[in-house]
């Protein structure tokens, strides 16, 4: 680890191995910021307190494995009192020097929008403006009839860009399943 002083929004002060696995971390801690000042997230750990089945309680937040490995996690965690600590090592073969993996604007404003995007799924409400949904739409009619997530009000879902705040929410629960992974 480098001696001096860093910066924690842009990773001055850090080499380049050390930013590349800062990343990870950060974004669970962005992510767990955002879903605790979510409406539903405390709903969420307490029906999971309660005894519900943390993996079915996931569900609202995706069903991929890793998105539902990465929520099932932070639910338990957060039952047990233990939701902020994440501890990490920085590989030994790491590269060092100044580099260009800063924490770049970019980065923040995607791994922020990929955080807002999942406390927003998880609250029910579209990803652009926030208005609460009915979340699932029938798509075709008997036994071939399959249910899709709305995932943008009316007035938003022309305009959305679905693809990049899919990109957002993908990073963030990797980056996430990271920084659980080596904990």
């Amino acid at each position: 680890m480098s001696d001096s002083p860093w910066s924690a929004l842009t990773g001055d002060g850090r080499t380049r191995g050390e930013r590349a696995a800062d990343k990870a971390p950060l974004a669970y801690h962005v992510l767990l910021d955002r879903l605790n000042a979510s409406t539903s997230w405390g709903d969420h750990v307490e029906r999971v307190a309660q005894g519900e089945d943390p993996f079915e309680v996931a569900r609202i937040y995706g069903n991929g494995v890793k998105r539902r490995r990465v929520i099932v996690e932070m639910l338990v965690r957060a039952t047990a009192g233990h939701g902020e600590a994440i501890a990490y090592t920085v590989p030994d073969d790491s590269p060092g020097g100044a580099g260009s993996s800063r924490y770049s604007a970019p980065f923040w404003l995607h791994t922020i929008r990929g955080a807002e995007c999942v406390a927003r799924l998880g609250d029910k409400r579209c990803l652009e403006c926030a208005t609460l949904l009915d979340v699932t739409l029938w798509q075709g009619g008997g036994p071939s009839a399959k249910s899709s997530r709305v995932l943008y009000c009316t007035s938003c879902a022309p305009a959305a860009d679905e693809h990049a705040d899919r990109d957002a929410m993908h990073d963030v629960f990797s980056r996430a399943a990271a920084a659980l992974a080596h904990r």
